[in-house]
């Protein structure tokens, strides 16, 4: 049989992957992926005709992967996957764009009939298009092929800084593990706040250097045991201008110099290297230090004492307006994302 069309089935249930893949593999090209993020690469890299996703997954729930997935490939029919059908999630869905849904426990004569009938809207969706939308969406595919291609240099060059931050990792035991976990807080932030895709990459690539100017302060200062004098807390605060001059000077990478040189800063003013205040402070950095907080409340060993979740939560409300912007902490409270783990 000549499988000429292509489905994506995107589900965090293995055992639901795999009973569609069973019911349509005979008819259609099967890829299958267990969540929207890996869903959407899955996209960039292959022409797909009808997606079966669900509703609710981690990371990326399916009403947020299908506004996203919609305004990148508007010529592919999404098909919504749910076990708590209600009017209001059907609405939704086909609101931003869904061409059906299917209620689980499916029934594999409705799988079959839901997936002709999407197909069809998709012959007539593009017979319908313009030669001018069928080059727009050419352009959108290749436009995510370049988006792929980027991310590839980005974990080539930080593979790069990893090394450099093994070796501060090597004077204090902490900071590449804490960049590491820095990086995907800050990433779930920024989902949080609804960031795209483009700026997600950029705020997690500047979250994973944010203290790679450590690399040149004396790592004696980074493992001392009681109170810094005055002087020794001047010279490791200069380590978010270090980092930024490293940074500056790849030449490519100047879109987040900012980020890193003032990380550091307060929204009330207080903090360095700028005195920086309010929206004055570049928002990757506000976001980058409430995920440094965050890490650093639940893992460093150089705190007093270990807060636990509940702890850091009071500790974040209670610096909102002064350490932190408020209206980052508020969406960050609320997300259960964040505290998923």
């Amino acid at each position: 049989m000549d499988r000429k069309h292509k489905i994506l089935i995107i589900d965090d249930d293995f055992t639901i992957r795999q009973s569609l893949l069973f019911i349509l593999k005979d008819k259609y090209y099967i890829f299958c992926e267990k969540g929207a993020l890996q869903g959407i690469n899955c996209l960039a890299q292959n022409k797909v005709d009808v997606i079966i996703m669900d509703i609710r997954m981690p990371e990326m729930n399916g009403i947020t992967a299908l506004k996203q997935i919609k305004s990148m490939y508007p010529g592919v029919e999404v098909i919504i996957m749910t076990a708590y059908a209600n009017i209001e999630t059907v609405q939704e869905s086909i609101r931003y764009g869904a061409s059906d849904y299917l209620v689980k426990p499916f029934d594999v004569r409705d799988v079959h009939a839901i997936v002709e009938s999407a197909l069809q809207k998709r012959e007539i969706r593009l017979g319908l298009l313009s030669e001018k939308n069928k080059l727009f969406e050419a352009n959108l595919y290749l436009e995510e092929i370049l988006r792929t291609a980027k991310q590839e240099i980005f974990k080539t060059v930080e593979s790069n800084i990893v090394t450099l931050l093994k070796t501060v990792a090597a004077k204090d035991g902490y900071t590449w593990q804490h960049s590491g976990r820095v990086r995907e807080l800050a990433g779930k932030i920024a989902e949080t706040l609804k960031l795209n895709f483009d700026e997600i990459l950029w705020l997690k690539f500047a979250a994973a250097v944010h203290d790679i100017g450590k690399i040149r302060i004396d790592g004696n200062l980074l493992i001392k045991n009681g109170q810094l004098t005055p002087e020794e807390y001047k010279n490791i605060k200069t380590h978010a201008e270090i980092g930024a001059d490293l940074i500056k000077d790849t030449g490519f990478m100047n879109d987040i110099v900012p980020s890193i040189k003032h990380h550091h800063e307060h929204y009330d003013g207080t903090g360095y290297p700028g005195s920086i205040k309010g929206e004055g402070i570049p928002y990757q950095s506000r976001i980058i230090s409430v995920a440094e907080a965050i890490d650093s409340m639940a893992h460093s060993p150089f705190r007093k004492k270990i807060l636990n979740r509940d702890q850091i939560k009071r500790e974040l409300e209670d610096c909102a307006g002064t350490q932190f912007d408020p209206k980052i902490i508020k969406s960050v409270l609320s997300s259960n994302q964040i505290w998923h783990n």
